[in-house]
């Protein structure tokens, strides 16, 4: 026998002491080549026997016995197995997948057992062809289907598997009297290898088609009458079969063509999603042109290559500036650094017209090391050797004002004379110098000047007062500059030169008052860089948290829909379980709907961020009348570094901010998959 029922009872608990019995030790035993029909009035217990045969359903009490083998210790994953393997259902309601076309509908079952597209889809259009469903009807959607051709399908899935037994729940119930005899006929065609087992009301139709009947009442067995001669059929299915999972791509196309049905409910999920990743991409895209910003001014200031250097030690518990040169000797192996030099005072006044101006004065780098102030300079550099300098815009606007000429007349400027006076220190000495150029630095209102250091060198140490030069009376205690060749690699020059003191950090308002030990650090370029870096990353680290928010919000409205979706989706998840899926393929199918919701979210996030970024752009520059084209640079390219190899990847961070969309609606759709899985499949395909 392929099939025996031995003492079988159901219990249904109705409260907690009160149970209604629906099958009763039902025992019964089935051959393939039978075509048994069930027989008795509603609640007779029929599907609920059916339901058990089907594995859909657990007995309280007794056991199946499947091939000769027990089920008295199948587990889940055997049961599903059963199902897969052994048992194909034909029901009332047909039962078919709205949103897969017929031919789909039957190849679904098959994907379960493995077997591959091309041989799958052959089989299922000989099933469909051998039912009565043409070529044609084949793609078509199951809306598209009469009810006669709707059954045929669901007969040809019950077929798909090859299975020993083929399940009926009133397969005729929802046809017309003609359709439904065309049916019987094809289930009594099937029957000479297969056993049927049919559950039906239809006195007619059970007795014309059954070789048996069984008569049912209150979950007893009335009566088992033999109808007609049957031969037994021990031939096994050339199938070749396997306990295979869902594909992904399987997964992906159910949800997606379900998604296509409730496109409007899952645009205005993604696009709340879309929000929070648009705007880190944003704010990369701000901060990758920040940077840009940032790089690109620091080359702009006239000693944006020229970095001071001192080191303090401890003696008797009190600071001492080192003041041997020679301390520094270590800055020559870095091949970034130029020079070394000792820097010089910076105590006199500049006067204009006998006006003094406040102005920080600097010293250049050697003209041959200054290349990257030309796109920006109005005039020329100075002179090696000479009392020559350069002034910026707030400077020159300054001297504008004194000498009473035309507002932002910076040519005017070249070519004055402004005076080096020490009068502020009680020395009556004096020099001239020539305004010979003005840099274009980024204006914050900040005069500055800048000499030539072997011109200023020579003059303050030509100038005696006694038997002493200015330059040693005005020296600066341990203070030393080095040149480095580019201002762009200042921060990794400053750690480079903590890390050879080791030390972990610089104070850089420290290394201005000298007043902290071991190497200290300045440069007013390098100032700039991390105070801007630090104020951008503030915003950025302000904005995310707001951006984490929204996706936060995203993720509880990703789940609201994946737990709509689950319950519009029951009699998906009933047929999906009835066919041998397992939880894992139920979980697959919404994880792959969570999975296409967080790339549509993310994908359209990325294409509102390239549409809002100019917009902005262009917006703050109305604004604010300053010009901030070109500071929203979404990055289109990134870096990673393996085992020191540096490698561009291009579209690196979209392509993790995809992944982080993706990633947020996996976990926002974690338990409304898991609610799926729990579903009773009795109750899912009840639903219909």
């Amino acid at each position: 026998m392929v099939l025996e029922l031995l003492k079988i009872s159901k219990k249904f608990r109705i409260n907690k002491d009160t149970f209604f019995e629906a099958l009763k030790d039902i025992t019964l035993g089935f051959n393939k080549g039978e075509f048994i029909s069930i027989l008795g009035p509603s609640g007779c217990g029929k599907s609920t026997l059916l339901n058990i045969i089907a594995g859909l359903d657990k007995p309280s009490s007794g056991e199946l016995i499947i091939n000769k083998q027990s089920s008295a210790k199948y587990k889940q994953k055997q049961w599903d197995f059963y199902r897969k393997n052994n048992v194909g259902i034909v029901f009332q309601q047909f039962n078919l997948i709205e949103h897969l076309n017929a031919l789909e509908n039957v190849e679904l079952s098959m994907t379960l057992v493995g077997l591959n597209k091309k041989k799958r889809k052959k089989r299922a259009y000989d099933l469909l062809a051998q039912v009565g469903i043409s070529k044609e009807h084949a793609l078509h959607l199951p809306s598209e289907l009469s009810g006669g051709q709707k059954q045929r399908v669901a007969i040809a899935r019950a077929l798909a598997n090859d299975p020993d037994i083929i399940l009926a729940d009133e397969p005729t119930g929802a046809l017309d009297t003609k359709t439904g005899l065309l049916i019987m006929e094809l289930l009594k065609e099937i029957a000479q290898d297969k056993l049927i087992i049919m559950v039906t009301h239809n006195h007619k139709l059970a007795y014309e088609y059954g070789t048996s009947l069984i008569k049912m009442l209150d979950g007893e067995i009335q009566s088992i009458e033999k109808l007609k001669d049957y031969d037994i059929n021990n031939s096994s299915t050339l199938l070749k079969k396997k306990d295979a999972k869902m594909p992904f791509k399987d997964a992906l196309k159910l949800s997606l063509r379900n998604m296509k049905k409730k496109f409007g409910r899952v645009f205005i999920t993604a696009l709340a999603g879309a929000i929070g990743i648009s705007g880190i991409t944003l704010v990369m895209g701000l901060s990758n042109g920040a940077n840009s910003f940032i790089n690109e001014q620091i080359t702009r200031f006239g000693t944006s290559n020229v970095i001071s250097i001192d080191k303090n030690v401890k003696e008797d518990n009190k600071l001492k500036a080192v003041e041997d040169i020679n301390e520094f000797a270590f800055l020559k192996k870095n091949q970034e650094v130029l020079s070394i030099r000792k820097q010089l005072p910076n105590n006199g006044s500049w006067l204009i017209k006998d006006t003094s101006i406040d102005t920080q004065q600097n010293a250049l780098a050697p003209t041959k090391n200054l290349a990257f102030i030309k796109p920006y300079l109005n005039g020329r550099l100075p002179k090696n050797n000479s009392n020559e300098v350069l002034v910026n815009k707030a400077m020159a606007r300054k001297i504008i004002k004194l000498l009473n000429y035309q507002d932002d007349d910076y040519q005017s400027v070249l070519n004055n004379k402004i005076v080096l006076d020490y009068n502020s220190l009680k020395l009556p000495i004096s020099e001239d110098f020539k305004i010979v150029g003005i840099i274009d630095e980024l204006d914050v209102d900040a005069p500055y000047l800048y000499y030539d250091y072997e011109g200023m060198k020579s003059f303050l140490n030509k100038t005696k007062l006694g038997t002493s030069s200015l330059l040693s009376l005005l020296d600066q205690k341990g203070k030393f500059e080095f040149i480095i060749k580019d201002a762009h690699h200042l921060l990794s020059i400053k750690d480079w030169v903590l890390k050879e003191n080791n030390q972990s950090q610089n104070n850089m308002l420290s290394s201005f008052m000298g007043n902290q030990e071991g190497v200290n650090i300045s440069s007013f370029a390098l100032i700039f860089q991390q105070s801007l870096q630090m104020i951008i990353n503030i915003v950025q680290l302000v904005m995310i948290a707001f951006l984490v928010l929204a996706l936060v919000v995203s993720s509880i409205l990703i789940a609201i829909v994946l737990f709509a979706s689950v319950l519009e989706r029951k009699v998906e998840i009933g047929i999906i379980k009835a066919i041998g899926g397992r939880k894992k393929d139920i979980m697959r199918v919404f994880n792959a709907e969570a999975i296409l919701i967080g790339l549509f979210s993310g994908l359209l996030g990325i294409m509102l961020a390239f549409i809002l970024a100019p917009l902005g752009e262009i917006i703050v520059t109305k604004v604010s009348g300053y010009n901030f084209s070109n500071t929203i640079k979404i990055p289109l390219e990134g870096m990673i570094n393996i085992n020191g190899s540096a490698y561009h990847i291009p579209f690196l961070q979209i392509i993790v901010l995809l992944l982080i969309s993706i990633g947020v609606a996996f976990i926002a759709g974690y338990l409304p998959s898991r609610q799926a899985t729990k579903m009773p499949v009795i109750d899912a395909l009840r639903d219909e």
